[in-house]
């Protein structure tokens, strides 16, 4: 019999779990209510705000709607490599708070708009410089297998390009 990990919470509750934790918030929009979840690990979290202008929907689509919907990350068993794929311009931590091993980088689809991405071992773009890419040549895969220590966070610009990161 299959177990319900699914955990209902308040928005305030909610908020604090995705900040935290850094989950990523998926919605769905019903017109008058929102339909919030996160996945952490094999629960899933989610809260249900009523669309009428209440200070919990408010501080939702001030501060968090614009970063939902967002492609999960692809998390595996352990021992097996993560992935986390992107098609669009994005500052993403990749994995937080925990050191890991940049292990290849695929480009699928070149793209548009000049796209370049950068990979850093910190939690902001800026920190330690671990991959520049322009994705100006052809479709390439490239192998790193570099340490990261702090976070993986990915910063890349440009339009309609298709790239996947593979860490563990």
């Amino acid at each position: 019999m299959a177990v319900d990990r699914s955990l209902p919470l308040t928005w305030s509750i909610f908020k604090d779990l995705v900040t935290t934790k850094k989950l990523r918030i998926q919605e769905v929009n019903l017109t008058t209510i929102y339909v919030l979840a996160a996945f952490d690990g094999e629960y899933k979290i989610f809260s249900i705000l009523v669309q009428d202008g209440n200070k919990d929907t408010a501080d939702y689509e001030a501060n968090f709607k614009s970063l939902s919907n967002r492609e999960n990350l692809v998390k595996t068993s352990p021992g097996e490599q993560n992935y986390f794929k992107i098609t669009a311009s994005t500052t993403e931590a990749i994995q937080v708070s925990v050191p890991g091993r940049l292990r290849r980088i695929t480009v699928n689809d070149l793209g548009t708009g000049n796209p370049s991405m950068q990979l850093y071992d910190g939690t902001v773009a800026g920190g330690i410089l671990l991959a520049n890419i322009s994705l100006m040549n052809d479709p390439i895969t490239r192998d790193y297998d570099i340490k990261f220590d702090t976070n993986l966070t990915l910063v890349a610009t440009g339009s309609n390009f298709d790239v996947v990161v593979i860490y563990d």
